[in-house]
């Protein structure tokens, strides 16, 4: 090892100590409302149980989980602060934390981030929720938009790892198969979403990056009616030939379930699911699977997957900020962060600094026996593009927020089911993003 190397592993040693053990603070009181975004079982599982075990310390403070999904989130909590009871605490993506920022319903979160270390706590930056010399949640874990591919099909067709556009669509196309000679198709090439949801521009957004696009350039003017865009609309429209039937209704949980069934050889996600699902219902699938950037359109373009990451936030309102403020700090120590992660270890990877340089972090069965696919995805979250940052060191909101209205996604699905071509549904999705972009100026 390096002395930079040697360097990192002092310094994170340091802030393991130093913050597993956390402040002496006074017992908190109170009762808070948590809306908490990821509904699966193994997660709410393990928050119910840092729930219990802070409460032994803060006997008084009463914390009442409401797990729920992507797409419910904004409604309940719009609906949740109209009635003039919000949550105390949410815990969610970055694009929903610029929405509730622009609508002046956080509260700033410096005194936490100072509290577990600053920017030297967190991968990437925690620069990326900081606003007007604010930061407006606490970064917890880390994910990047990429492809698991079935490396077994791959090789078995001479095939390499997708790097291109046209990679991936020759890959597809190849590994589209009626593998049983009855006259039907058994294994399509690639899983591909549909539905109209926001998964849907999270994938073009990573396309299109990938090809030097952009929604907004760095003075917040549109710029998505582009040439970038109509080939990115163009290509998908190809792709989208050797995907299953009934992709219309393909949102995140059925690019992992077709994967894992073994209906297609290659999908895409965030976070590993894909793969963690695989591990628990097809261990032949799980250990031929490899993980890939999304391809771009050049050899000589960089890959820039759509990066993301959850936030703790805490909700203008709240009647027991310190609690809430409390409560996660309690939850980000390191070392019941590191369990966290092992409660679930093939679903998402650290963002925290000091996790990653742990040993005990590695010391899991499942991260010692798929750490490649781990190490890649902690790789690819180093490259990965922030919607609301998608112009390098440019704060712009209006991107997640762009995304997270469907616009983009409405675009995709025009020109995929033939409703309209590239550049008829590119300039009309622009149109659009002006008006929204006109509406947010006024806020």
């Amino acid at each position: 090892m390096g002395k930079k190397g040697i360097g990192w592993m002092m310094v994170a040693v340091m802030i393991f100590s130093l913050l597993a053990a956390g402040p002496a603070l006074s017992a908190q009181k109170g009762k808070i409302h948590l809306l908490f975004m990821e509904p699966w079982p193994l997660n709410v599982k393990y928050a119910e149980s840092v729930i219990a075990e802070y409460k032994k310390d803060n006997p008084e403070a009463e914390i009442t989980l409401d797990p729920l999904g992507f797409g419910d989130f904004l409604p309940k909590v719009t609906a949740m602060k109209a009635s003039g009871n919000p949550p105390d605490l949410v815990y969610t993506i970055p694009d929903h934390m610029w929405t509730l920022q622009q609508n002046k319903w956080l509260m700033p979160v410096d005194d936490v981030i100072t509290r577990l270390g600053g920017d030297n706590y967190f991968q990437p930056l925690a620069g990326y929720v900081k606003k007007d010399g604010h930061y407006w949640g606490v970064p917890y874990s880390s994910y990047t938009m990429h492809l698991e591919y079935r490396k077994d099909l791959f090789a078995k067709k001479g095939l390499k790892e997708p790097r291109t556009w046209d990679d991936l669509l020759n890959a597809a196309k190849a590994l589209t198969e009626d593998t049983n000679n009855d006259g039907q198709i058994d294994r399509y090439g690639i899983a591909l979403p549909l539905k109209r949801e926001y998964v849907v521009g999270v994938m073009f957004l990573s396309f299109l990056w990938g090809n030097g696009g952009h929604v907004l350039d760095k003075d917040g003017k549109v710029v998505f009616n582009s040439p970038e865009t109509i080939q990115t609309l163009n290509f998908l429209k190809e792709l989208y030939k050797y995907a299953p039937p009934g992709v219309s209704g393909y949102a995140w949980m059925e690019l992992a379930t077709t994967y894992v069934a073994d209906k297609a050889a290659i999908t895409m996600f965030s976070a590993l699911k894909p793969l963690g699902d695989a591990i628990g219902a097809n261990k032949e699938i799980a250990k031929s699977t490899g993980i890939a950037a999304f391809p771009t359109r050049l050899q000589s373009q960089k890959p820039k997957g759509r990066w993301a990451n959850m936030s703790w936030m805490v909700m203008e309102g709240s009647k027991y900020p310190e609690l809430a403020k409390d409560f996660v700090a309690f939850w980000m120590e390191p070392k019941r962060l590191t369990n966290y992660y092992h409660a679930d270890p093939i679903f998402v990877v650290p963002g925290e600094i000091p996790i990653i340089k742990s040993a005990e972090y590695w010391k899991n069965e499942l991260l010692a026996e798929y750490k490649p696919a781990i190490e890649k995805m902690i790789e690819l979250n180093v490259a990965g593009v922030d919607p609301n940052m998608e112009n390098p060191g440019v704060l712009q909101p209006a991107t997640g927020i762009i995304t997270q209205r469907l616009v983009i996604t409405d675009c995709v699905q025009e020109v995929v089911l033939g409703q309209a071509t590239a550049e008829q549904a590119a300039a009309k999705a622009h149109k659009k993003m002006e008006e929204i972009m006109v509406e947010l100026k006024k806020k």
